[in-house]
């Protein structure tokens, strides 16, 4: 369902304070057998920071470098990561420098080739475009030794 990254985002950012784990800016919530990671906007309810950037880890053979953008005010970014079906996923975010914001790099060592969905608000757009309007899906399956990217998709 390509819609639970933005609902979850919602209903995070409405849960009082205490209640969402912040990791350097970064709000990292996991739901049953999925994450969701969000960028706040600089201002509001939850501040976060103007150019979010770092990578998230996913198991040994995954990883998403993120170098994004929030224009003034801007809405919250988001990343979701859906596994169902794939228990004590091992997920780690290292916030890091980035002097120039690029959107979102994905690499899969199971997988050479991966293919993205992309929204018609996105598609043929400039980098910085991306790094400022979109969010990205990721949708992993269990296979034989481990699990793999199945959908991916940025809107």
């Amino acid at each position: 369902m390509k819609t639970w990254p933005k609902l979850l985002a919602a209903i995070l950012l409405t849960l009082p304070l205490q209640t969402a784990h912040s990791n350097n800016d970064v709000i990292v919530r996991k739901v049953g057998d999925s994450w969701m990671f969000v960028f706040p906007a600089p201002q509001g309810r939850f501040i976060g920071a103007r150019n979010p950037a770092g990578v998230i880890s996913i198991g040994q053979t995954i990883t998403v470098a993120y170098a994004l953008e929030i224009i003034g005010q801007g809405k919250a970014r988001f990343i979701g990561v859906d596994a169902e079906g794939i228990p004590n996923l091992a997920v780690a975010l290292k916030v890091q420098h980035s002097t120039k914001p690029y959107g979102f790099l994905v690499t899969d060592l199971r997988q050479p080739h991966l293919n993205i969905s992309i929204s018609p608000e996105l598609k043929n757009k400039p980098i910085e475009e991306v790094a400022r309007h979109g969010n990205l899906n990721l949708t992993l399956a269990p296979v034989e030794g481990g699990f793999k990217i199945v959908r991916m998709s940025l809107d």
